[in-house]
């Protein structure tokens, strides 16, 4: 006879920009929402919350102006993600009990939106569903400036939160979150940064609205016990200014990956067809990091997985994201940079990697060197590894070598 099933998996999914489940080409959050089943197969419960993404109020000749200039500025700049958090943790105080586990998903500021709930919830823990009113107050103290040592997370406000509201199974009022799983963390909340000359920069729009958003912390705290960020190579708009995790000081740690993909914003995180051949590919990995870092997590994978195909058939395009296309004509380009203690080499389980995806199309399309990576390949200065690399790159070797 099987001994009793104890404990449940909350699930927050929270999705990218302008993206909901009423999209005709699914993110690979809603993916992965799709093949997420009520009970594992142990017969332990697991509850999912869909946070759709930012600015997806529809527009419509029904809304009024002002509406549809919400849905609009809403996904350009942000607008309500503190909200969104807010009901990520709600759901997470309200159903929360001892020995259940926790995970986190999510695509461009969807990502960014978990990775700032694990930042309240390290910072004010997670509340007993009887204190859940204190919400508001939990986030007040989140929210405060980093100066303010009394409400960080080791300060004594913080922690005098957490002994008198948070949940009593562990020590400290903080669950442990099992799994982070992320693609391509954007974070472009209030106006973007204007392309001014250097001597105007105190007159920065930016610089003098934004100030209210810089308490959000997207850090990997010690509350995460595995954290995977799929991350695109190809992305150079600067309205997705790319928010990295931090792997370089990260090597004490077990379950901890950054790993650089081909295509763009939604090549990594999809709900475009154009591209879903390649944000297959990221969704297949954090299929296997859940997997092989024993996440406890249940997946029906049978309908989600698809072949990898390094060179899709559709003309790529930016999908949800052309309704910016003004702004993004506005503030140019900005190039992503791949931090130099990346490892390149092929089937890496270094901290920071470049997928074998990546390796993939490097191999299997003629031609196909970003510019991202050319540069990282320079700067790395592989030496006989980079001999080798430009090697296998279908006749076009000579024309790619790094200069100088």
């Amino acid at each position: 006879m099987t001994g009793k099933v104890t404990g449940k998996n909350l699930i927050v999914l929270s999705d990218g920009t302008w993206q909901d489940l009423a999209q005709p080409f699914p993110t690979n959050v809603v993916r992965l929402l799709e093949a997420i089943p009520p009970q594992t197969s142990e017969g332990r419960d697991q509850l999912t919350y869909y946070d759709e993404g930012v600015g997806t109020k529809q527009i419509s000749i029904r809304l009024n102006f002002i509406d549809n200039l919400i849905k609009i500025f809403g996904g350009a700049f942000g607008i309500g993600i503190d909200h969104r958090i807010m009901k990520c943790y709600r759901f997470l105080c309200l159903n929360y009990s001892p020995g259940d586990q926790i995970y986190l998903f999510g695509f461009s500021r969807g990502a960014y939106t978990v990775r700032s709930l694990a930042g309240l919830i390290y910072n004010c823990g997670l509340l007993r569903r009887e204190q859940v009113r204190m919400i508001p107050r939990a986030y007040e103290i989140y929210r405060q400036p980093k100066s303010n040592e009394n409400c960080a997370p080791w300060g004594s406000e913080a922690v005098a939160f957490r002994q008198k509201y948070a949940i009593t199974d562990t020590p400290d009022g903080r669950p442990p979150i099992r799994f982070l799983g992320v693609w391509d963390t954007v974070k472009a909340l209030g106006l973007p940064e204007l392309p001014l000359p250097k001597q105007l920069n105190a007159i920065q729009p930016s610089t003098l609205f934004n100030a209210k958003y810089k308490f959000h912390d997207e850090k990997i705290s010690p509350i995460i016990h595995a954290a995977y960020h799929a991350v695109s190579i190809e992305e150079e708009r600067s309205t997705f200014s790319l928010i990295p995790i931090d792997t370089e000081h990260s090597s004490h740690r077990d379950h901890l990956q950054q790993a650089w993909f081909p295509g763009g914003h939604g090549g990594v995180g999809g709900g475009d067809q154009a591209v879903a051949p390649l944000s297959d590919g990221a969704l297949q990995w954090m299929l296997n990091k859940l997997e092989t870092s024993h996440s406890g997590l249940h997946c029906d994978i049978r309908g989600i997985q698809m072949p990898f195909q390094p060179n899709p058939s559709h003309a790529v395009s930016k999908g949800p994201f052309r309704i910016i296309g003004f702004i993004t004509v506005l503030l140019g380009k900005r190039r992503r940079i791949i931090p130099l203690h990346t490892d390149p080499s092929p089937g890496s389980q270094a901290k920071e990697v470049i997928s074998e995806f990546a390796h993939e199309r490097l191999q299997d399309v003629r031609g196909w060197l970003p510019k991202t990576l050319h540069e990282f390949f320079r700067r790395k200065q592989l030496g006989e590894e980079w001999t080798q690399l430009v090697t296998r790159l279908q006749d076009v070797s000579k024309s790619l070598r790094p200069r100088g």
